[in-house]
């Protein structure tokens, strides 16, 4: 059975969403899980002076990618756009839009081979599945301003 979200003390709220197609669910696996969960732990450890809020994320399979984009991401910008407007950065650092349902959002291209072992033992056929969250983690909710 899928895990529904970590079990850590993180600064993030990570919600896994199974993704059906066709009647035929796409859960993620249990590695896929530990590992996601890992880049977030890893991203708390960061972040400078954090609120106390946890930031929602929804993370999910999705089908109809272009073979050569292995994930998405975005955050909400209830605002403004620019750094330090997305609600991401908002309820780490400040606490406000605490209350939405959720900050961000990844999709992984349920097409691709992920790989969720130890770094330096990636096989050529496959993708690092901690490189791809941490890159739409990093890129697309502008979480730099944050870090230490």
């Amino acid at each position: 059975m899928q895990a529904t979200s970590c079990s850590t003390n993180s600064d993030f709220d990570i919600r896994f969403i199974i993704t059906t197609v066709n009647n035929v669910p796409y859960p993620f696996t249990p590695d896929e899980c530990t590992t996601i969960c890992a880049v977030f732990d890893y991203l708390s450890e960061l972040i400078d002076a954090p609120s106390g809020q946890k930031a929602v994320v929804e993370i999910s399979k999705y089908p109809l990618m272009a073979s050569k984009v292995a994930g998405l991401g975005t955050t909400y910008l209830p605002n403004e756009c620019g750094l330090g407007h997305s609600a991401m950065h908002r309820v780490l650092i400040s606490g406000l839009y605490f209350s939405e349902e959720r900050h961000g959002v990844i999709r992984i291209n349920l097409n691709l081979p992920f790989y969720t072992g130890d770094a330096g033992s990636i096989p050529n056929n496959q993708l690092d599945l901690y490189t791809v969250v941490l890159h739409e983690a990093l890129m697309y909710w502008a979480l730099l301003p944050v870090l230490a």
